[in-house]
C-alpha cells in the first residue's frame, strides 16, 4: 500500500506539471512519511552521499566544454567538411546534416544542444535548396539523436554512476551503435531524396578540397581524441578528461581562433552551471530514491513481476524495451536512469545480459524518447527551430522511427555490437 501511494505521488505531480526535479523531492517527502522506516534527519545524509561521487564531476565539466566550442563558433568548419565527404552523394545536404550531428556529438554529446545550435544552419541550407522544411527538419531531429550515443555521452556517465559500470566502458560502447545508427538514417535518406529528386552536388570533392575542409575542422575534431584518447589510453579518467577537454577549449576560443572573449566567460560559466545544477539536483533526489528502492525490494519484485510472466530471456528483453520506451516518452532520460537502473540492471543480470550491453539498450530506448509525444523534448526544439507544427514534424518523423526500431533490435539480439570495444580496450 505504502508503494501505491509513493507511485501515485510521483505520477500527479508529473501530470499536474510540477519540474520533475521537485516531483522527485515530494516522491521522497512521501515515502519517508508513508513508510515510517527512516527519520528525516538522515534523508540529508542520504542527498549527500549521492552526490559525493568524483565521477559526478565530469557531467558540469562536459556541459563546459561544450559551451566553450559552440561559442568558440566550430559549426560551420563542422559543416564544410561533412560537405566536402557526402555531399556529392543522392540526398547529399540531408546526408551532411547526419554526418555534422555526428562529428557535433563527440563535442557536446547532448541531442537538444545540436538541434539547438546546428539546426537553424541545417534547416536554412536545406531548404534553400529545395528540401521541404519539415523533411529538413525531421532529419535535423533524427541526426541529433546520435548525440547521446556517440562519446563523449552525459547519458552515459550518468549510467555510470547510478548503476555502478566503468564510464569508459559505457563510453567506448557507444561507437559502434552511433556509427551504425547513423549510416542507417543515411540510407534512408538517400532513397527519400532519390523518391522526391532533392538537389544533390553533381562533383566529388577534390582531395585538395577534402584536406583544406578537414584542416579547417580539426581543431573541433580534436576534442573528442583529447578525451577518448586519455580514457583509453589509460592517461586519465572521464572526469579528467573532460577537465583538460575545458581548457583545451579556452586555449583554442581565446587564443588560437581568438572568437571567444574573457567577456563571454561568465555567460558560459553561468549556462553550463544552470543545466549542471537540474542534473545534480535530481541526482541529489536519488539517494532517497535509492533507500526507497532497497526498503520496498523493488528490484526483487519487479524481477518476480517480468519472470512471473515468461521464464523466456527474449520475451522478458522485449518487454523491458516496451517499458522503456513507454517510460521514454514521458520522462527525460537523465531521470529515468536515476530511477530505473538500481530497478532494471538485476533484472537484466538475471537474464544474462552484460550491464555495459544493457545500458546501450537502455540509453538507445530512453533516447528514442526524446522524439517521441507526448513530451518528446527535442521534438519540441526541433518544431520550434524549424518553424513548423508539432503534428507536421511528427507525420515526417515516422520513417525515422522505424530506422531507430530496426537499430534498437539489432543491438538487442547482437551483443558484440555494443561489447567489442569494450573487449577491445579492456573494459571488460
Amino acid at each position: 500500500m505504502e508503494l501505491f501511494y509513493v507511485g501515485l505521488t510521483f505520477f500527479i505531480t508529473i501530470l499536474i506539471g510540477m519540474p520533475i526535479v521537485f516531483s522527485l523531492g515530494v516522491t521522497s517527502i512521501v515515502a519517508i512519511i508513508v513508510t515510517k522506516s527512516v527519520s528525516f534527519i538522515i534523508a540529508p545524509q542520504m542527498i549527500r552521499f549521492s552526490l559525493t561521487s568524483f565521477p559526478l564531476l565530469a557531467i558540469p565539466l562536459f556541459i563546459f566544454a561544450g559551451e566553450i566550442m559552440n561559442a568558440s563558433g566550430i559549426t560551420k568548419s563542422l559543416l564544410k567538411l561533412a560537405d566536402a565527404l557526402v555531399g556529392h552523394i543522392i540526398g547529399g545536404l540531408a546526408h551532411v546534416n547526419i554526418i555534422a550531428s555526428m562529428l557535433f556529438a563527440g563535442i557536446t554529446g547532448s541531442a537538444a544542444t545540436d538541434v539547438a545550435c546546428l539546426g537553424p544552419i541545417e534547416i536554412s541550407m536545406m531548404t534553400e535548396n529545395g528540401y521541404d522544411r519539415d523533411y529538413s527538419t525531421a532529419v535535423t531531429v533524427a541526426s541529433s539523436l546520435v548525440g547521446p550515443i556517440i562519446p563523449p555521452s552525459l547519458i552515459a556517465v550518468l549510467m555510470g554512476v547510478s548503476a555502478n559500470i566503468s564510464i569508459g566502458a559505457l563510453l567506448v560502447a557507444g561507437y559502434f551503435p552511433g556509427i551504425i545508427l547513423g549510416l542507417c538514417l543515411m540510407v534512408l535518406a538517400y532513397f527519400q531524396a532519390k523518391k522526391k529528386k532533392y538537389f544533390h552536388r553533381k562533383s566529388r570533392s577534390s582531395f585538395i578540397v577534402l584536406l583544406k575542409a578537414f584542416w579547417e575542422a580539426i581543431i573541433p575534431l580534436m576534442m573528442p581524441i583529447i578525451i577518448m584518447g586519455g580514457i583509453l589510453g589509460g592517461v586519465c579518467t572521464a572526469t579528467e578528461a573532460a577537465a583538460i577537454a575545458c581548457i583545451y577549449g579556452l586555449i583554442i576560443g581565446l587564443f588560437v581562433l581568438k572568437t571567444l572573449s574573457w567577456k563571454q566567460l561568465p555567460k558560459l560559466l553561468l549556462n553550463a552551471s544552470l543545466t549542471a545544477a537540474v542534473v545534480q539536483i535530481m541526482i541529489s533526489m536519488s539517494g532517497i530514491l535509492g533507500w526507497i528502492t532497497a526498503v520496498f525490494h523493488l528490484a526483487e519484485k519487479v524481477t518476480n513481476l517480468f519472470m512471473s510472466m515468461s521464464n523466456n530471456p527474449t520475451i522478458i528483453l522485449i518487454l523491458i524495451n516496451i517499458l522503456l520506451i513507454f517510460v521514454g516518452m514521458f520522462v527525460e532520460p537523465a531521470v529515468s536512469i536515476i530511477i530505473l537502473s538500481p530497478i532494471l540492471f538485476p533484472l537484466a543480470k538475471t537474464i544474462g545480459l552484460h550491464p555495459v550491453h544493457f545500458g546501450m539498450i537502455m540509453s538507445i530506448n530512453l533516447i528514442i524518447g526524446l522524439s517521441t509525444p507526448p513530451i518528446g523534448g527535442v521534438l519540441f526544439i526541433g518544431s520550434v527551430v524549424g518553424k513548423i507544427p508539432i503534428e507536421k514534424l511528427v507525420k515526417s518523423f515516422l520513417p525515422f522511427y522505424l530506422i531507430f526500431i530496426i537499430v534498437l533490435l539489432f543491438i538487442n539480439f547482437i551483443p558484440a555490437i555494443t561489447t567489442t570495444l569494450p573487449k577491445i580496450f579492456g573494459f571488460m
